[in-house]
Formats: structure tokens, C-alpha cells, sequence
């Protein structure tokens, strides 16, 4: 499994498979693994399979950190344009363990992009409670307040990305629509 990984950051993802299916194949309980290879698989758009091998490492009863996979599932299917199954198995994750961040920011995410913006915030709350910000949340702040018209909350927003991530993604797309909105 580490090798997999370690061939995966060298762009080399002919080895870096073969090293993931070898870890599964030596122990196919392995939730590391099968966590680990759904992620590859999900990245090269192998969803079928992704799925499964994400499904596998949940039902692993060993598994400590069922949240990690099905987190791993719900953004894969995010990727793949299927927000339902998204959400899904983000709820999932979020009744294994409520303070998993990643799992609340990507429902922050889905929340914004279906128009739930109440709900949004409230995903955006209960990650600050658990983590610190990233770009993304708080891009995903900055947007779901300007909606919600809360002008204080927005402002708030933009200035932490403002300072701590100047030169994000997220930044040059806050400043973008900044140039829009005046």
C-alpha cells in the first residue's frame, strides 16, 4: 500500500496500481489499502470500482475510521457530477462521526451548490468548530453569506482569506467577484 502511494506521487500509476492491488491481494481486509486504491481508482474515473472498493473498506468491522472512506466515496461521486450518492455517503460519514472536517466541508459545498444556503452555514459552523478554514471553506463562506445577505459575516470571510491565503484559487475568484458585484 505504501508503495502504491509512493509510485502515485511519482506519476508513475502503472506501478502505483499494481503496488495497491498487491497490498489487496496479500489481505483483502486491508481498509488502508482498499481506501487508498478506491482514491486511484476514483481519480482515473474507474467510479464502478472506486465504489466498491470504498464500500469494502466499510464494511470492514475492524475499520476505526469508517468516516475516511465513505468521505472518500462522497467526494468521488461529488467528482463524478452524481451529488445525491454525494450526499449520501457524506451523511453517512457525519453519523460515524460528526466531527469528521472534510465531511463537513464538502456538505457545506453540496449545501451551496444546491441552493441551501441556511444549510451551508451551518455545515461552515460546525467545521470552524473542528478545523481551521482552508481556501475552499472559506470561499464557500464568502459566497454562502453574500447570498444570505449577511454583508458582516461576508466581510469577515473575505478578510481571513484575504490574509491567510493571498495567493489561493479561491482569492483570485473572491477578488473576481468583487470586480463583478461593483
Amino acid at each position: 500500500n505504501v508503495m502504491g502511494l509512493i509510485y502515485l506521487r511519482l506519476g508513475k500509476e502503472e506501478l502505483s496500481e499494481r503496488h495497491y492491488r498487491r497490498a489487496i491481494k496479500l489481505d483483502s481486509h486491508n481498509f488502508y489499502a482498499l481506501n487508498a486504491y478506491g482514491s486511484f481508482l476514483c481519480g482515473r474515473k474507474r467510479y464502478a470500482d472506486a465504489y466498491d472498493r470504498f464500500d469494502n473498506a466499510v464494511k470492514n468491522p475492524l475499520n476505526p475510521n469508517k468516516e475516511v472512506a465513505l468521505t472518500n466515496a462522497g467526494l468521488c461521486a461529488y467528482g463524478e457530477g452524481k451529488r445525491s450518492v454525494s450526499d449520501s455517503y457524506l451523511r453517512k460519514a457525519l453519523s460515524v462521526n460528526p466531527r469528521y472536517s472534510p465531511a463537513l466541508a464538502q456538505m457545506a459545498e453540496i449545501s451551496y451548490d444546491l441552493g441551501d444556503y441556511v444549510s451551508a452555514r451551518a455545515y461552515l459552523k460546525r467545521y470552524q468548530a473542528v478545523a481551521r478554514h482552508t481556501s475552499k471553506t472559506l470561499w464557500i463562506g464568502v459566497r454562502t453569506e453574500h447570498k444570505l445577505g449577511d454583508r458582516n459575516a461576508e466581510a469577515s470571510y473575505r478578510l481571513q482569506l484575504r490574509n491567510r491565503f493571498p495567493d489561493s484559487k479561491e482569492f483570485r475568484l473572491m477578488r473576481e467577484m468583487t470586480r463583478q458585484d461593483g
